[in-house]
């Protein structure tokens, strides 16, 4: 063997890793991976849904889905009601109808609401609503009062109404107008 052999022999082995190796490497990363994931998979399936008692929380699946709709689309008892809504109103500027505020009485009441957009801490009522009968709603919400661009904190004051003209009761649902 020559000096030029030797060349080529060494200048093979300081060129980097021969195909056989790019492949076991490029197979051990894979190979990796795909435990990393199976590993994911298996944790997420064992673990159980947290069951929890008390109000408010409410695991919804498949085997209560049909009960939770029923009671849902049941009537709502005497005294309480349910309101459709949507808690961020944005209004163009302070004279225009907002784009997106949209205030339903469920057909599941019992009774017409109506309800009043409180501002501040002195609570000034800024809109003033008609009254709305069961399965109506109200868009377009124009306020009475003209507020300079800027994020308002508020409060839909509702009011629920007997067939008499009394007021049955009154809950406060706290929203953000947005005044472009």
């Amino acid at each position: 063997m020559n000096s030029q052999d030797n060349k080529n022999v060494s200048n093979n082995k300081k060129s980097g890793l021969n195909t056989t190796q790019i492949i076991l490497i490029i197979g051990f990363v894979v190979l990796i991976a795909v435990i990393a994931v199976a590993a994911v998979f298996i944790y997420k399936s064992i673990q159980k849904p947290v069951e929890t008692t008390g109000q408010g929380n409410l695991i919804i699946d498949e085997s209560n889905l049909a009960d939770i709709e029923q009671q849902l689309k049941s009537s709502v008892e005497d005294g309480m009601f349910e309101v459709n809504m949507n808690t961020n109103w944005t209004f163009p500027d302070a004279k225009s109808a907002s784009s997106d505020a949209v205030v339903a009485n469920s057909t599941a009441n019992h009774y017409a609401l109506s309800f009043d957009i409180l501002l501040g801490e002195e609570a000034e009522v800024i809109f003033e609503s008609s009254i709305i009968p069961v399965g109506s709603q109200i868009k377009e919400i124009v306020l009475n009062k003209e507020l300079a661009p800027g994020t308002y904190d508020a409060v839909c004051n509702y009011h629920l109404w007997k067939e008499d003209g009394t007021e049955n009761s009154t809950f406060g649902v706290n929203v953000k107008l947005i005044i472009k």
